[in-house]
């Protein structure tokens, strides 16, 4: 790509960055393997990381911070295939006592299905009176709730003081009853942005303690509202309830909508969750936020901290969501690079699209250092940033296990988790004989505890509650872990999180 949108940023001349990777080569003679290359010439070169890391980034002058770490220079000829990059996008902190805030539609879908009935209706009847209290003048609020249908129980009108002590009783007037049809209320809440876009920061929140039984109950159907929503940049977080809703089916919701996924074992909780979501939204500074690579030569894209990933021609998209003031998200993405003869192997084009004021706007990596194919394990093991690797497994990959694990236990598959767990161990365990990372020594005592849950939850009596329980907080501990700064508040319950 030799141009960039708006001028956040300039791509180097290929002579300009060969000249660039020759003197990074230098470095790995000169620096003892530390290699670092920086985005431009105005950007200042950072001190080499310990254990040869490499380190990248957009120029500057964008409100939108778009950098990326490799950790490691080299993969193994015949051997290991993977690279992980941590891609950092972080927002400029908007200062002063008084910072500028930006108009809000807020629109809640709430269950209100049979199954609500009692202390879970009536907090949520006391969370939605409390986000009413936060809401100003020039913010806009509508309710939508739903069991075997769905109403407009409060219309998406701005929240003026009169205004607002109506929607207080109106909510306090819900009783639950009925089944569950999600879908209903996501079509009913979707009809109010009018099929377009608008300068304001939107967002729906959608509630449910059970399982979709009425409408539409399909993960495709439901996930497709809410890609349709993003497209439209209304942000969708979700809300599961208890212990009776399908995690998977609501964080897939979450993933389409580019929003936030949150499990809430304590309904006490659920206006914190309000708050934050609520507060993210009006210190919005960038939405539609979008990565692109574009892979070099045999390179694949495996996986981006879980997001779905989307073909568009040569390019594999991902849609992280929105930014808020100060906001810094960290997103591991795993990379295969071919490893079928020595040589060097280019990675590719980065890009992260996104809007602010109303602008399309594109940044770039403008210098991306080339991955080695190695045949000597010691050169390739001295290629890794130890530190980075560590992080990179403590934070990616085990909380991608516990993810897999959650998958597993909810299925009734006590083998296959316990499989997973201990080719965890075993391979982390070899590496970190080189590596040597205290870091990675204590997370794999911590896949006892793991083991240990799982089998709790295949013994004895209450085995398909224990078996929720364990899937439900274990898939919400690895999706936050995999995605960390993605929510202005983190929140933990009982025998869960988020």
């Amino acid at each position: 790509m030799s141009k960039i949108f708006r001028s956040d940023t300039v791509a180097l001349s290929r002579s300009r960055r060969a000249g660039l990777l020759v003197i990074a080569a230098l470095a790995l003679t000169t620096l003892g393997g530390h290699f670092v290359v920086r985005g431009s010439g105005a950007t200042p070169m950072l001190p080499p990381p310990a254990g040869g890391g490499i380190d990248f980034a957009s120029p500057g002058g964008s409100p939108v911070k778009f950098s990326g770490t490799l950790d490691r220079q080299a993969v193994l000829l015949g051997g290991d295939r993977q690279v992980k990059m941590e891609l950092v996008l972080a927002a400029e902190e908007r200062s002063g006592l008084h910072p500028a805030r930006t108009p809000t539609d807020f629109v809640l879908v709430l269950d209100r299905s049979g199954s609500m009935d009692g202390v879970k209706i009536e907090h949520a009847r006391a969370a939605v009176r409390e986000l009413i209290s936060q809401l100003a003048p020039e913010d806009r609020f509508a309710l939508v709730s739903y069991s075997s249908g769905a109403e407009l129980t409060i219309p998406l009108a701005p929240a003026t003081p009169e205004v607002r002590q109506r929607w207080h009783s109106i909510v306090s007037g819900i009783r639950p009853g009925g089944g569950t049809n999600i879908s209903g209320g996501l079509d009913l809440a979707l009809g109010l942005s009018g099929g377009e876009r608008s300068l304001r920061a939107r967002r729906l929140m959608l509630i449910s303690d059970g399982l979709a039984n009425e409408g539409d109950p399909t993960i495709h159907g439901l996930s497709s509202r809410a890609h349709l929503a993003a497209g439209l940049e209304i942000v969708v977080s979700t809300i599961g309830v208890g212990a009776d809703f399908n995690e998977f089916l609501m964080s897939a919701v979450a993933d389409a909508g580019t929003g936030n996924y949150y499990y809430l074992n304590d309904v006490e909780r659920m206006a914190q969750v309000f708050a934050a979501e609520f507060e993210a939204t009006r210190e919005t500074v960038a939405t539609a936020l979008a990565v692109r690579i574009v892979p070099g030569d045999g390179v694949r894209v495996i996986d981006a901290a879980g997001y779905p990933l989307e073909q568009s021609g040569d390019a594999t998209v991902f849609r992280p969501g929105s930014l808020f003031s100060g906001q810094e998200r960290r997103i591991w993405v795993t990379l295969e690079v071919p490893n079928g003869s020595p040589g060097e192997r280019d990675l590719g084009a980065f890009t992260a699209s996104y809007r602010h004021g109303g602008a399309d706007r594109v940044l770039e990596f403008t210098d991306i250092p080339t991955i080695a194919c190695v045949a000597d394990q010691e050169q390739y093991y001295s290629s890794f940033d130890k530190d980075r690797w560590a992080r990179s497994v403590s934070v990616e990959d085990y909380n991608r296990l516990q993810q897999s694990v959650a998958s597993h236990v909810r299925e009734g598959r006590r083998e296959e988790a316990m499989k997973e767990i201990g080719e965890f161990e075993a391979h982390n365990s070899q590496l970190n004989e080189v590596m040597q990372r205290q870091e990675i020594t204590r997370k794999l005592e911590q896949l006892q505890e793991l083991r240990g849950e799982v089998d709790d939850a295949f013994d004895g009596a209450d085995q398909l509650s224990k078996r929720k329980q364990l899937s439900k907080s274990r898939q919400a501990a690895g999706l936050d872990g995999r995605r960390a700064g993605s929510k202005r508040l983190q929140t933990r319950s009982q025998g869960g999180s988020r």
